[in-house]
């Protein structure tokens, strides 16, 4: 075969190929971006309840230090929690002198491109005993 014959055969791979590797780059970058994402909202349940693990039921609004604390700290980590993307619930349980504080974190996940089917939300959930009981 000639080479006149084979000149176009470079674009025409080319072309056939570039819809096949933007899709796995596009989702390598939303994978990495999902743990990314589901990392920061773990980390920051994480440190909500913890402190929260540490203030005095009877004396202190633990339901509302847990939220601000876990609030804080996701938009420290660089989620957006604006129009109620965000939903932090914590509740105490069990009996003195073992009660337990049950935190649970559920974000809504905004990807960054959508050629690959992810999860549209995250969600965290710790248990700590409480420190001061």
């Amino acid at each position: 075969m000639s080479r006149r014959a084979r000149r176009g055969s470079a674009h025409l791979e080319f072309a056939l190929l570039l819809p096949v590797l933007l899709t796995i780059i596009f989702g390598i970058m939303e994978f990495g971006w999902l743990f990314f994402q589901r990392t920061a909202v773990q980390e920051a349940m994480r440190q909500g309840c913890r402190q929260g693990a540490t203030l005095d039921p009877a004396s202190d609004d633990i339901d509302a230090e847990v939220e601000a604390l876990t609030l804080t700290a996701l938009s420290g980590l660089g989620v957006r929690c604006d129009d109620g993307a965000c939903v932090v619930r914590s509740t105490i349980e069990g009996s003195h002198p073992t009660l337990r504080l049950r935190c649970v974190a559920d974000v809504a996940y905004r990807p960054l491109v959508r050629l690959v089917p992810v999860p549209t939300q995250l969600s965290a959930g710790y248990v700590y005993y409480l420190e001061v009981q």
